[in-house]
């Protein structure tokens, strides 16, 4: 098994996020020249991308991606690739077909899967997880 001196080859890793799929691709080769002059060698992409991979149910997308990261590679800049959950697609609003959040125990906290999978039930002693979360719907205020 690899180890992190493997996959750092003694550097120290400089970077952060990289959300390109937010912007025209024509852009990002002067994004990657920015980075390489600011010393960035890793970023993480994906994050916010489901949108752009899965743009209509099942059809995925992912050439976008294939360019994106062999532009970084060719310019020694690497990619911690994320799982893009965080944000998903707007198709999903209407579908029954949602993401199923979980604690730490594996124990449903809601979501359409939630009534067919199975819901473990705690070790004897065990404090039940925290109740799920719920936040009011989001609001923008746009001032002048």
């Amino acid at each position: 098994m690899p180890t992190l001196a493997d996959a750092t080859r003694g550097r120290i890793l400089f970077g952060g996020d990289y959300n390109p799929e937010q912007w025209p691709e024509e852009l990002w080769p002067e994004d990657v020249r920015l980075m390489k002059e600011a010393g960035v060698n890793s970023v993480t992409v994906g994050v916010f991308s489901w949108a752009k991979l899965e743009p209509t149910p099942g059809a995925r997308e992912f050439g976008w991606l294939d360019r994106l990261m062999d532009l970084l590679h060719e310019n020694g800049v690497g990619v911690v690739l994320a799982t893009p959950t965080s944000s998903p697609p707007p198709w999903m609003a209407g579908s029954t077909r949602r993401p199923c959040p979980a604690t730490r125990t594996a124990v449903s906290s809601g979501g359409a899967a939630a009534s067919t999978s199975p819901t473990p039930a705690p070790p004897t002693g065990a404090t039940p997880p925290p109740s799920p979360r719920t936040s009011p719907p989001a609001t923008a205020v746009i001032r002048p």
